[in-house]
């Protein structure tokens, strides 16, 4: 039937874009904890932007502070004998050099650079299954898994799983 050939494109181009959506409003969603402890943190008390794991959380940003200093090695500062700096973690290394060139606080742009490369992740693994799962509906039962098991961890707080 000649009309078969435009229904597949359209519902392709609607899949896409309903994963897209669907990507970025799960990825926003797991910045609303972070979000709301920040606006309803106590005016005499300061939020430090991390609900989960908040010693690696710290580190990330220690290690992005030296980068916003300028640095491109990583270099413990509280070791007995700090040594010299070294190329490693050149991701967060990044981050704090254009956080710097950005003029974005830190814990800001940690949380929107984890928001948009969560986002990312999700249209990769869409299109993922797109490429290698045939049926639709398995398509879509891949991608809602993904969506509700990824970035979505503080919901456990909820339930009292630290």
């Amino acid at each position: 039937m000649p009309g078969n050939r435009t229904i597949q494109p359209m519902r392709i181009r609607r899949d896409w874009s309903l994963a897209i959506l669907l990507a970025v409003s799960v990825a926003l969603a797991s910045y609303l904890p972070v979000w709301l402890a920040n606006d309803l943190a106590p005016d005499d008390r300061a939020f430090s932007g991390f609900l989960l794991n908040p010693i690696d959380g710290h580190t990330y940003l220690a290690k992005m502070h030296q980068g916003l200093e300028g640095s491109w090695g990583f270099q413990l500062d509280y070791a007995a004998e700090p040594g010299q700096p070294v190329f490693l973690y050149p991701f967060y290394l990044l981050l704090g050099h254009l956080a710097a060139g950005l003029g974005i606080e830190l814990v800001d742009f940690f949380h929107a650079v984890r928001v948009t490369m969560l986002a990312l992740m999700f249209i990769a693994s869409y299109a993922f299954f797109n490429r290698f799962l045939e049926s639709r509906p398995a398509r879509w039962i891949a991608y809602g898994l993904t969506l509700i098991g990824s970035g979505l961890g503080w919901l456990g707080l909820i339930f009292g799983v630290e």
